[in-house]
């Protein structure tokens, strides 16, 4: 066997030759050359590390081999989990093996799910970054040391995973049991408040749950968000647009466009954020006029409505002026 290139014992694999880019963007011929090389790398790394691993084998290790031989199912989700947070780059198998429980629908899915969102919410993700594939880095893919090229390898298996996982989430968000879409909803915050790896998607699914036909669903989806933007201010217009979008969005019906604007009315809102506070008024001025012209006239959305323009209107000066302009 060779010798072992990639080294995560002491330091996070994202760290490791992770932020290299640079240069000339590599075409499509080039990139698939340097994917079919950096495979090959990556097979023969991870046999070089289960060859090595095997001969510094430890008590630990042999316990783990039995419980995932003949523990029950829970423990061996709990032994997956610290096997693919010893080494991910070396254990990919086992995260795979992790997604195919989540995937099975059996009652070991959740433990799965759970298990790979702490995955993917602490270690398993970089903080600062989305992940690279080997066209985002351009020439420093091409220029990259054998240890390198496996690790962006590594990388861009690890955001086609992370894309299945999210595809497991997204059916559980419609899965009959509420509690079961409460969960998916509470794992949707955890990984947009941890990463920034697939943002856009995570939110947009966050944000749909206001929607659900069960309250209590609803309900956790906006507190949710609420506490999302405590732990990340920044995020405000971000999610504020979103949510517009999807109170603006044909066929989201009544309650739907209720729950939006209720959340909408609990933003944190400061004379820095003037063009979202104008962007709300002009919302809610819009949805208003509708209402009113479909008789709708005593209703909990148009007294929502009213609030909304009452707390945006401070930090938008002019907006209800630049609204009567329009008319």
């Amino acid at each position: 066997m060779g010798k072992v290139l990639v080294d995560t014992s002491e330091v996070a694999w994202h760290a490791l030759h992770a932020h290299a880019t640079a240069g000339r963007a590599l075409g499509a011929s080039e990139a698939a050359a340097l994917r079919a090389r950096g495979a090959e790398l990556f097979d023969k790394e991870v046999k070089a590390w289960e060859a090595a691993k095997l001969k510094t084998e430890s008590g630990d290790d042999r316990y783990m081999k039995q419980v995932l031989k003949s523990g029950t199912l829970a423990d061996k989700v709990a032994a997956m989990t610290l096997l693919v947070g010893e080494s991910p780059v070396h254990r990919l198998a086992t995260l795979d093996a992790l997604l195919a429980m989540a995937k099975s629908g059996r009652h070991t899915s959740k433990m799965a799910i759970e298990s790979l969102k702490d995955f993917f919410a602490g270690e398993g993700l970089p903080d600062g970054r989305r992940l690279l594939r080997l066209e985002d880095r351009g020439a420093a893919a091409a220029a990259a040391s054998p240890a390198a090229l496996v690790c962006f390898v590594f990388e861009e298996r690890l955001a086609d995973r992370f894309g299945e996982f999210l595809g497991v989430v997204e059916g559980y968000l419609k899965h009959q049991a509420k509690e079961l879409r409460r969960f998916a909803a509470e794992t949707c915050q955890a990984l947009l408040r941890a990463k920034p790896e697939r943002e856009a998607r995570l939110l947009a699914m966050l944000v749909n749950k206001l929607g659900d036909p069960e309250p209590s669903v609803g309900g956790r989806a906006s507190q949710l968000l609420l506490e999302l933007l405590k732990a990340h201010r920044a995020m405000t217009p971000v999610v504020a647009a979103e949510v517009q979008a999807f109170a603006t969005r044909a066929g989201n019906g009544r309650r739907a466009l209720y729950a939006a604007v209720s959340f909408l009315n609990q933003l944190f809102l400061s004379s820095q954020l003037a063009d979202l506070a104008a962007s709300l008024v002009a919302m809610y001025v819009a949805l208003f006029s509708a209402a009113v012209q479909a008789g709708e006239l005593q209703t909990k959305l148009l007294a929502a409505l009213l609030t909304g323009v009452n707390r945006a209107l401070p930090y938008a000066p002019g907006a209800l002026g630049a609204e009567s302009e329009k008319e």
